[in-house]
């Protein structure tokens, strides 16, 4: 068992160690591969970065200028042009033509001739001036023959003077290495042969024997002396050759004979010094064309002269055999018009490729390759500014190396901070344009250093100045302000003897003012006495010197000072105008600093008025771009920031990103961690707050809690000031911040107070907005109401006083009344009214405050509010809000401020609710309160469902209307007769129409029978005839509870037929012949109808009457009359009706021609009855009714009508014939019977079918 354990143990620590063993070795072998990755990525052979050597040209851009040089460069056509001149400015392209013409065409050799710029070396005099030309141009003549003469290796030129360094190969090294053995060899055979000395004691010989054979040893020794010889030999002849090779290249340049000297002219030129060499090289060469590029940099003509003169010389040699061009790159301003001509043999112009003209797309475009993110780099960067940069660059390999720049830059000391693009961008052209500049601005100094030195210099000294001119005020205020108390006393003096003016006859030198009594000048003098006697308005009464009254001035204080022209309050205005100037003097200068240290250099440039002077003059330094740098904030104080890599130190890593960020213009959440907020505040300037980038929980309570530090050049009010006043334009995101913002230890209360002093019209939009649900704004206010001092409440909106009048909760808000009065006063003085209070939220002291100082609004809510508590001290429930609910209250002061408001009660709470429920005595008393116009009362008649018993209690009749519309009235005819005579003209209106057609009205009215006490029923029951509104049910029932119609006012234009045939069969309706004469005149077929219903009163009547056809035939026809009473008409009956009245004869035959007529004691007059005999048609009628009335006529009259019956038999009997046959009938056979009785016929005979008849002759006689 130990055993076991014991190997256990050391199994388990072998395992652990391989784990770690391994385990570092895959870390190791992981962290090796990760590198190698790195590098693999890194060196892929391809690079973001752009040469800055010459382009090479195609297609058309370089046709043109290759045609024109191709034909310069052909001796045939141009056999004299040797120095050609491509012309152009700065950077337009001409080294890039030259390089792309010499690839494009291999058939000329060229030899490349580039010139680097020297710096310009300062001097004083012109003596040193002209040794440092000489200088220059040597130099310059010296580059161009070593350019030239180093172009080939000294091999081709073996006889040049000019020593190269050469490069042997390891053969020729060798080779020499071995002949120098073979040499030393042969000296030694020689210094042997000569001196006898034995081969065998040469230590080398002896060596060598003991490992060659005998015969190659006798070999060598036969042979030595003759190799040696021919070695030494081939040793002179090379040495001798060396040596005329060195004497070939010495140059004489004097002679010395028998004592004299004899000298060689001598040139100071490079070029002629060297004129042999020159033609030597070309000569041995074959290159015939030489580019020279860049030579006229140096504005030095005279070179070009040598050049030309050089060029002269090597195509004038016989020993070249080659044409021999130079081409020159050089710049259109070298020379004049007319020495450029004369001096080249052929000008090529070339169109630049680039200007500050088009300069900007090409920069855009170069800059849109880069990647930042994955995005192209002009997302990030603003166009302005790369085309603003682009107007101050004409050269191509200047924006190239400015874009390889800002890609090396962007991601090397962008990669650990985010920086702002366009101030990197911005830094790197600034290293290009101005080098110099730049490198002095990395040490702290130069013209740029110099700018934001003086800038803070200048705000420095600006600040200085104005807290000079705040204390200047402030000792003129307080000068002020110990004068002014004696100035008020003086002129309240002055009011004093006034007093006594009126009263000079009276010997008087006290007054008396309401309850106070006893009143001397000392006492007059004092603040107290004028705020009461002021405020009370009441007499001054003069007194004795015992006190007694003895003058009422009728007049009070008030009064008297404001009969003064300018009044007392004007002239204390007066006296304190100068403090409230030099206060606002001091606001004014204290904006003014915060401004100037708020102020950044871009800022400067952007205000109107700064408030303070700083001037500088970059454009005489030619510092133009870096002006637009300053103005648009892409240099600006935090330029260090994009000149290296950044190190943390005295600031962390973290701060320092968020001080980029904020320099960029980017907002970091509120509850961003900062490392250590003093160290971020001396990085960065008030301005990187602005725009409300700089709310952040820790940054603010630092700066608020830290008032009164400094930061670097800036006050920690200053950046207060920059983070609030501008935060009006993100308001959003400064709501968020306050609603967000620790409220622990009163931390929100400090932050209003700076706000209210940085930008008050923050806490005004806060309270204002409408979307800060989120803000309690009940709390808010009441932390803006316990900082602010009374002095600033004018600083609060006006338009607050509607978003406080709506809280719910003002618990918080009414402990302000006790513990800070002056606060509470706020609401008094601004007239808050209260419209939304809680019911949850309020108590009955709340409640009484609030009553008692009338600070709610007079709406639904809040009145029911109001009422809920006058019944319950913890009411659960809002109470029903009516005026008589109101009335009913206990509470007078409520009562009083709602009868006072009466008017604005009605419309903001009674006419807004859906019903009203008031007893009629209140109802009364609102309708008939003049201070309510009708439209109001109009809506509250709408409102309630209350019915007044009696009309006539309102006193407006111009309601009348609105209540009988809305049935608002007890249905009663004394109401309906109120309102009928007050209508215009006594006129049945649609609105009583409406009224007595409602069912429950009109079976109310029905059961009314105090109809007949009113003068104007019959007017109104012609109103309600002739209304078509009133439906015929409606009418019947009305009249049937109306008395008999007095008077008759009916017009037919407003009558239908219908509603005449309803007052037709009323019963009450009397017979009278004006209307008869109406009915039959308007209704014609109604007449009959009207004589039928009043029979018996037609009779009784008096009234002469002539009945129309019309009535005639209606009754005749009517079922309603017996034949007896319809042989009453006869006496109306005449031939003229008969004639005129179509179907009256027939009418008359039919009823009268019956059997029935036989019992009438009916006589027709023979006119009518010939009349009716006209008709044509009822034979059997005309017989039967002759056959009644016969006994009543004459035979001469009998003789008539029977002529004119169309029965056979009886014309013969007409004609007085003794025998005649009539049909067989009844009708005939009465008549026979009746003619009988006449004694016209004396015997009947009835046979089949017919009478025979036979007259009396006697009759006839």
């Amino acid at each position: 068992m130990v055993f076991r354990q014991f190997f256990s143990k050391i199994y388990n620590k072998a395992v652990v160690r391989l784990y770690l063993y391994f385990g570092a070795i895959t870390t190791v072998w992981k962290s090796a591969f990760e590198e190698w990755i790195i590098y693999w990525q890194n060196h892929d052979g391809r690079s973001s970065l752009r040469p800055l050597t010459p382009v090479s040209l195609k297609g058309e851009s370089i046709a043109k200028y290759e045609k024109e040089l191709l034909a310069g460069l052909d001796t045939k056509k141009q056999p004299k042009t040797r120095n050609i001149a491509v012309t152009g400015a700065y950077a337009a392209g001409k080294s890039s033509f030259l390089h792309s013409f010499a690839e494009r065409n291999r058939q000329f050799k060229y030899i490349k001739v580039s010139l680097a710029r020297f710096d310009k070396i300062e001097i004083d005099t012109d003596d040193e001036q002209t040794d440092v030309d000489k200088k220059s141009i040597i130099d310059i003549e010296g580059s161009i023959v070593q350019q030239l003469l180093y172009t080939t290796s000294s091999e081709k030129l073996p006889d040049s003077r000019l020593q190269r360094i050469q490069h042997h190969s390891y053969w020729k090294v060798f080779g020499f290495t071995l002949g120098t053995i073979l040499a030393a060899f042969s000296v030694a055979v020689i210094i042997q042969k000569k001196y006898g000395w034995s081969w065998s004691e040469s230590s080398l010989i002896q060596t060598t024997r003991s490992f060659l054979p005998e015969n190659i040893i006798f070999i060598i020794e036969s042979f030595a002396p003759i190799v040696a010889e021919l070695i030494i030999f081939g040793v002179v002849v090379y040495l001798l050759s060396i040596g005329v090779t060195f004497f070939r290249k010495l140059k004489v340049t004097d002679w010395t004979v028998k004592g004299g000297k004899l000298e060689i002219a001598r040139s100071d030129s490079v070029l002629n010094k060297h004129l042999d060499e020159i033609i030597y090289f070309f000569e041995r060469t074959s290159y015939n064309v030489v580019f020279i590029e860049d030579l006229d940099r140096f504005n030095q003509v005279h070179i070009f002269d040598a050049l030309r003169e050089i060029n002269s010389h090597v195509n004038n040699s016989d020993l070249v055999k080659q044409p021999v061009y130079f081409i020159y790159a050089i710049k259109d301003s070298m020379f004049g018009s007319k020495d450029r001509v004369k001096f080249f043999d052929l000008i090529i112009p070339i169109v630049p490729y680039i200007d500050t003209a088009n300069s900007g797309p090409k920069l855009y475009a170069l800059l849109e390759t880069i990647k930042i993110d994955d995005k192209k780099a002009t997302e990030s960067l603003s166009r302005d500014l790369i085309y603003k940069v682009a107007d101050y660059i004409e050269d191509m390999r200047l924006i190239t190396n400015i874009v390889n720049e800002f890609d090396v830059y962007l991601n090397r000391i962008s990669i650990d901070v985010e920086l702002d693009k366009n101030k990197l961008f911005s830094m790197v052209v600034i290293k290009n344009l101005f080098p110099q500049e730049h490198a002095e601005l990395v040490k702290r100094s130069g013209v740029l250093f110099e700018i934001f030195k003086n800038f803070s210099f200048e705000k420095k000294r600006a600040i200085d100045s104005l807290n000079k001119d705040i204390r200047k005020n402030q000792d003129n205020i307080e000068s002020r302000r110990q004068l002014i108390p004696e100035n008020i006393k003086e002129l309240r003096s002055i009011y004093w003897y006034k007093i006594f003016e009126d009263g000079k006859k009276f010997d008087s030198t006290r007054i008396s003012v309401g309850q106070r009594g006893r009143v001397g000048i000392d006492v007059f003098l004092t603040d107290e006495f004028w705020e009461e006697a002021y405020s009370n308005n009441q007499h001054i009464i003069l007194l004795d010197r015992n006190y007694n009254s003895i003058l009422n001035t009728r007049m009070s204080l008030r009064n008297l000072t404001n009969s003064t022209n300018p009044t007392y309050h004007d002239k204390v205005g007066l006296l304190k105008e100068n403090i409230s100037q030099s206060l606002g003097r001091i606001r004014s200068i204290r904006e003014t600093i915060n401004k100037v240290e708020r102020c950044s250099i871009r800022e400067f440039f952007l205000y109107e008025n700064p408030g303070f002077d700083f001037s500088f003059d970059l454009a005489q330094k030619n510092l133009g771009p870096i002006i637009y740098f300053l103005r648009e904030g892409y240099f600006s104080e935090d330029y260090k920031d994009y000149l290296s890599y950044f190190y943390p130190g005295s600031i962390s890593e973290n701060d320092k990103r968020l001080s980029l960020g904020l320099g960029e213009g980017r907002k970091f959440d509120f509850s961003h961690k900062i490392d250590n907020p003093s160290a971020l505040l001396k990085h960065i300037t008030p301005s990187h707050l602005s725009g409300s980038r700089g709310l952040i929980n820790e940054l603010v309570k630092y700066l608020i809690d830290n008032k009164c530090s400094t930061f670097e050049e800036y006050s920690a009010n200053s950046y207060l000031m920059e983070l609030f006043s501008r935060s009006i334009d993100n308001f959003n995101q400064f709501r968020e911040f306050i609603r967000q913002y620790d409220n622990e230890n009163g931390n929100r209360r400090k932050l209003i107070e700076v706000i209210m002093a940085a930008n008050h019209h923050l806490i005004n939009k806060c309270m204002l907005d409408n979307d800060s649900y989120s803000l309690d704004k009940q709390a808010f206010f009441y932390d803006i109401m316990s900082v602010i001092e009374p002095s600033k409440h004018r600083l609060l909106s006006s338009e607050i006083v509607s978003v406080v009048s709506s809280f719910e909760d003002i618990r918080d808000i009414y402990k302000l009344s006790n513990e800070n009065p002056k606060a509470w006063f706020w609401f008094k003085e601004k007239k808050v009214k209260f419209n939304n209070l809680g019911l949850e939220y309020c108590t009955k002291e709340m409640i009484r405050k609030v009553i008692d100082d009338r600070q709610y609004e007079i709406n639904v809510h809040m009145i029911s509010l109001l009422l809920s508590f006058s019944y319950s001290d913890e009411p659960e429930e809002l109470a029903q809000v009516s005026y008589t609910a109101l009335m009913s209250s206990d509470n007078e002061i409520f009562i009083g401020y709602i009868n006072e408001n009466l008017k604005d009660f009605v419309i903001n709470t009674l006419i807004v609710q859906e019903t009203v429920s008031e007893d009629e005595e209140y109802f009364i008393d609102l309708l008939n309160d003049d201070r309510l116009e009708d439209a109001h009362k109009l809506s509250l008649i709408r409102k309630t469902d209350l019915k007044l018993l009696d009309l006539k209690k309102v006193k407006s009749k111009g309601l009348y209307e609105s209540l009988i519309s809305t049935h608002q009235v007890v249905p009663s005819w004394r109401n309906v007769f109120t309102y009928f005579e007050q209508t215009d003209a006594g006129k049945l209106d649609d609105n009583l129409s409406l009224f007595l057609q409602d069912e429950d009205n009109f079976k109310a009215l029905s059961d009314d029978d105090s109809l007949g006490e009113y003068e104007s029923v019959d007017m109104f029951i012609s109103e309600i005839l002739e209304c078509d509104d009133i439906n015929t049910s409606v009418l019947d029932g009305l009249l049937s509870s109306m008395g008999f119609l007095g008077s008759w006012h009916l017009r037919r234009e407003h009558l239908t037929q219908d509603r005449m045939g309803i007052l037709v069969a009323w019963d009450r309706l009397p017979y009278s012949k004006q209307i008869l004469e109406f009915i039959n005149e308007a209704f014609p077929k109604l007449a009959p109808q009207y004589l039928i219903r009043r029979w018996d009163g037609f009779h009784r009547s008096s009234d002469e009457v002539e009945l129309p056809g019309n009535i005639m035939l209606g009754l005749l026809v009517s079922n309603e009359l017996t034949i007896r009473e319809k042989s009453k008409l006869f006496p109306w009956l005449g031939v003229e009706i008969i004639e005129e009245t179509k179907g009256l004869s027939s009418q008359i035959l039919k009823l009268f021609g019956q059997p029935s007529g036989k019992d009438l004691a009916l006589q027709i007059d023979f006119d009518v009855l010939n009349a009716l005999f006209e008709d044509q048609g009822l034979e059997l009628s005309k017989v039967r009714l002759l056959a009644f009335q016969l006994h009543h006529y004459c035979w001469s009259e009998i003789a008539i009508l029977l002529s004119k019956l169309e029965v056979g038999g009886f014309n013969e009997l007409s004609q007085q014939k003794r025998q005649f046959v009539v049909p067989m009938s009844e009708e005939n056979f009465l008549l026979l019977e009746s003619l009988k009785k006449k004694g016209v016929i004396g015997s009947l005979k009835i046979e089949k079918s017919y009478i025979r008849a036979h007259s009396k002759r006697s009759f006839f006689d």
